[in-house]
C-alpha cells in the first residue's frame, strides 16, 4: 500500500482533531501526542490498540502487504483498507484533509467499533 499526498495543499488550515469515544473497557492511555497529529496507543496486559490522525499532506506511507488479503472498502463514506498481519487488525482511511488508522491485537469487530466512534469533523 502506498499513500502520497499533492504538494499544494493551502498550509494555514486548522487541524480538527478526531479521536477514538470507544475504547474497551480495561485499556491504559500509554501515549498520548496531540502536537499536529494525533498519536494514542492504549495497552491492557498484551493486548493494544493504536489511533493515528495526520494531515495527509504530511503523510508519506509505504505498507508491506506482501502475503496477507487486502480488503479495499468504503468506511463512513471514505475509502478506506483493512488488512490483518501477524496478529494484528488494521483499518486506514482518508477524508481530504487527514488520514486515519486504528490498529489492534482485538478481533476485526472491535477495532471497527473502535473506528465508528472517531467522529471526523466537517471541514
Amino acid at each position: 500500500i502506498s499513500f502520497s499526498s499533492p504538494e499544494n495543499t493551502a498550509e494555514d488550515t486548522a487541524f480538527h482533531q478526531a479521536v477514538p469515544t470507544y475504547i474497551p473497557e480495561g485499556f491504559e492511555l500509554v501515549i498520548e501526542e496531540l502536537d499536529g497529529a494525533v498519536l494514542l496507543v492504549y495497552e491492557n496486559g498484551t493486548d493494544s490498540i493504536s489511533y493515528e490522525q495526520i494531515r495527509k499532506r504530511y503523510l508519506s506511507a509505504h505498507i508491506n502487504t506482501e502475503g496477507i488479503a487486502l480488503e479495499e472498502l468504503e468506511f463512513q463514506g471514505f475509502p478506506a483498507k483493512y488488512y490483518s498481519n501477524q496478529g494484528m487488525q488494521n483499518l486506514m482511511w482518508y477524508d481530504d484533509e487527514h488520514f486515519y488508522m486504528v490498529s489492534s491485537t482485538l478481533e476485526r469487530d472491535t477495532l471497527f467499533r473502535i473506528a465508528e466512534s472517531v467522529k471526523i469533523p466537517e471541514e
